[in-house]
């Protein structure tokens, strides 16, 4: 008797575990476009200034959040050497950079680092972006 018991024990288990259904985890795919920004159609290189002054604004390529740039950290070297940060908190560039670009004491060629670049969509999400690296020829 108690090995009937024993092998309807064992029968019942078996016949519980055939009813656990398989669960399948599928890995995220990743997404083959990759989300830049530009300015004036450039992410890294040499820009004339007549187009920076007609292009200012920031470009986010492959924009499917319709993010918009809200944050960056501008640094560069000044005609004297001289090493300044500015914040850009809109999404055009800075009025008063363009405006000392456009005056005399700028140099014919400055190297321009843009940091720091942040993006918001609609729903307040925040997206970090690449660093632009331009030089600005006069």
């Amino acid at each position: 008797m108690p090995k009937l018991y024993i092998i309807t024990f064992l029968l019942f288990s078996i016949g519980l575990n055939a009813q656990i259904e398989t669960i399948k985890i599928k890995k995220e795919k990743e997404s083959s476009i990759l989300t830049s920004v530009t300015l004036a159609g450039v992410k890294d290189g040499e820009v004339s200034l007549t187009k920076l002054c007609s292009d200012n604004k920031f470009t986010i390529l492959n924009n499917p959040g319709k993010y918009k740039v809200y944050f960056a950290i501008i640094k560069f070297t000044d005609g004297d050497g001289v090493v300044t940060e500015w914040v850009n908190s809109t999404e055009t560039l800075n009025k008063q950079f363009i405006n000392y670009l456009l005056s005399p004491r700028s140099a014919t060629k400055t190297k321009v680092t843009i940091t720091e670049i942040k993006a918001r969509d609609n729903k307040e999400q925040e997206l970090n972006l690449n660093n632009i690296t331009l030089t600005i020829i006069k």
